[in-house]
């Protein structure tokens, strides 16, 4: 595997200690979509975006189809960049595999994240409140898609473009729909969560049943919109991510001071 095409810096910090921030993208998408944070982390963040296979410049490549899969090659991937304290951040499909890496990392012995930034999933025991579609006929995947409000209209209308989507996304969502969260302990650290509140498949109670999967505290941040607040509420958004950053930063740097 090549680990180094799983992996595009966002933002490198110039702290001899930084906090290295590792995102993981949504179904469909790539580590392009976190390229507009580089505009807004603060400096003493080391920014890295995960790139799965069967997008952007690994698009010839055959996507995963399993939550496990992907866990395993992304924590193949980021293993020589685990000398500093660092933080994972995933929205949707991406939170359930930062949630799988941070597990795979305890596992092995390896340094876990000092927090968990986990947007758009509920809890990942809880059953799917949505049917599941990587099965559809792909008139009426796209369709769903155009439901979910992810996908930009123009691109699910532009037939040539859709062909070379539709298996990338058909193979993200059979990863998140045939996923099962074994039963573990609880990790250690904090989580932070983001949720859309009209986010039909992620109600406040499926947000709050992650409280059985840490033995660190639990904070819920909500926007307005649907599932992909994250995109239409991105200035809120992202001034909460920063604020949530920076106090992690500090915190971190007041326990390797002590």
């Amino acid at each position: 595997m090549n680990t180094s095409a799983w992996l595009f810096p966002i933002c490198r910090s110039s702290c001899a200690s930084p906090l290295r921030l590792f995102c993981f993208p949504y179904a469909g998408a790539g580590a392009q979509m976190y390229y507009p944070w580089a505009r807004v982390l603060p400096p003493i963040i080391d920014g890295w975006a995960l790139q799965p296979p069967g997008r952007g410049p690994r698009l010839r490549e055959t996507p995963l189809r399993d939550i496990h899969g992907i866990a395993f090659d992304a924590l193949t991937a980021i293993q020589p960049l685990l000398d500093v304290p660092v933080v994972f951040f995933g929205h949707s499909m991406g939170a359930l595999v930062a949630f799988e890496v941070s597990r795979l990392l305890r596992k092995h012995g390896r340094p876990t994240p000092v927090h968990l930034l986990l947007s758009g999933t509920g809890a990942p025991d809880l059953p799917a409140l949505s049917r599941p579609m990587h099965q559809l006929p792909d008139d009426t995947f796209v369709e769903k898609l155009r439901e979910y409000n992810g996908t930009p209209r123009d691109v699910l209308e532009n037939r040539e473009l859709m062909a070379l989507l539709l298996p990338i996304l058909r193979a993200d969502f059979e990863a998140c729909e045939t996923y099962r969260c074994d039963e573990q302990s609880p990790l250690d650290m904090p989580l932070t969560l983001f949720g859309g509140e009209d986010d039909v498949d992620t109600p406040p109670h499926y947000f709050d049943a992650w409280r059985r999967h840490t033995k660190g505290p639990l904070t819920m941040f909500w926007f307005r919109g649907d599932h992909f607040f994250l995109h239409t509420a991105s200035d809120r958004f992202l001034s909460t991510v920063v604020q949530v950053l920076n106090s992690i930063a500090s915190s971190t740097s007041h326990e390797r001071h002590w």
